[in-house]
């Protein structure tokens, strides 16, 4: 069966108006029922922010990898701009060529968005405990989005539709498919190896390659460990993964780290069996100047990003926490 994407330019429904219930895990590791109370002016909110921090491309993935430290993080596609239509905020994506080909395979048809919210005031300090006594959060930024075919937030169309049956067609040799051989040779497999069989083969090279890359990882967040502030171990991972020289410069720069307290904000992944991930530096509940570090740390990037308007979102962040580390380390 033949897929088509349902819409060729790229949009797609990735959240509607609406309250859902989701779980996730505090700082300490505890599971925290939640339910995500999501307004038309959450969805404007959601807009502005991204506007704001000069409209980053953001991953799209596959059921949530890059939340798992033990998957690797293939990009699907990118999302470059949102906007809200009615009660939906619709994202357009530019699909890598796997995305479009996981796509119009069918092997995914739906999509489920990472939230970075923060509590609403007024709960009760059992508020999350149970299911029947769940927090309310409130979706502050989007951060990722991911391809699945289990969405927590049901609702939304699909990103791609059965296509029509396309007339029969024969196929001829290509250069492609004639010189495989030379693939093969390269791959150290017989010159006769299928095209499968490289494919195949392809694969595991990518994982033992994804996997010494996690082995160098870990052992340099072990060894650093303790300069790491509380709530960032997940930000210098993905920063050591994709630009690893100069998160290696910053980490080693930071000065050991006392005590702290864990950020009370949660990060959400919107699928029906979303993984938990810990929250990244935020407003910490019950600290009076809290909001106004993070108001610091917001206006410290717009700062970056008019002095370095083409700069991704990860290089603006690690150029800020080597600037102000006194706002950042929080």
């Amino acid at each position: 069966m033949k897929f088509q994407l349902a819409n060729p330019d790229g949009w797609f429904e990735a959240l509607r108006v609406g309250t859902f219930p989701n779980e996730t895990e505090d700082a300490a590791g505890k599971k925290v029922y939640v339910a995500q109370v999501v307004r038309p002016e959450t969805l404007n909110l959601l807009v502005s922010n991204w506007r704001k921090m000069g409209s980053p491309e953001l991953l799209i993935d596959r059921d949530h990898h890059s939340g798992d430290k033990d998957k690797t993080t293939d990009a699907m596609g990118w999302l470059t701009d949102l906007r809200v239509e009615n009660d939906r905020l619709l994202a357009r994506a530019k699909w890598s060529e796997d995305g479009e080909r996981m796509l119009t395979g069918g092997a995914y048809r739906y999509c489920s968005v990472v939230l970075d919210t923060d509590y609403e005031a007024g709960q009760p300090e059992s508020a999350g405990a149970s299911r029947g006594n769940r927090a309310r959060v409130t979706p502050l930024y989007l951060s990722s989005v991911a391809l699945t075919n289990i969405p927590a937030i049901g609702g939304l169309k699909p990103i791609s539709n059965r296509a029509p049956s396309p007339a029969p067609i024969t196929e001829k040799p290509t250069a492609e498919t004639m010189d495989l051989s030379k693939l093969a040779t390269e791959l150290k497999l017989p010159a006769a190896t299928t095209l499968e069989d490289i494919t195949v083969e392809v694969i595991r090279v990518n994982n033992r390659l994804a996997a010494a890359d996690k082995a160098t990882t870990d052992e340099t967040l072990t060894r650093l460990k303790n300069r790491i502030p509380a709530g960032q171990e997940q930000f210098f991972r993905d920063g050591l993964t994709a630009n690893r020289a100069p998160t290696l410069a910053l980490l080693e720069s930071l000065p050991e780290q006392g005590a702290q307290e864990p950020a009370p904000t949660a990060r959400v992944h919107n699928r029906g069996t979303a993984g938990a991930k810990t929250a990244p530096p935020g407003i910490k509940e019950g600290e009076g100047d809290a909001p106004d570090m993070k108001a610091q740390q917001d206006k410290h990037l717009l700062e970056l990003r008019n002095r370095m308007p083409s700069a991704k979102r990860a290089d603006l962040v690690l150029q800020a926490m080597a600037e102000k580390p006194e706002i950042w380390a929080a």
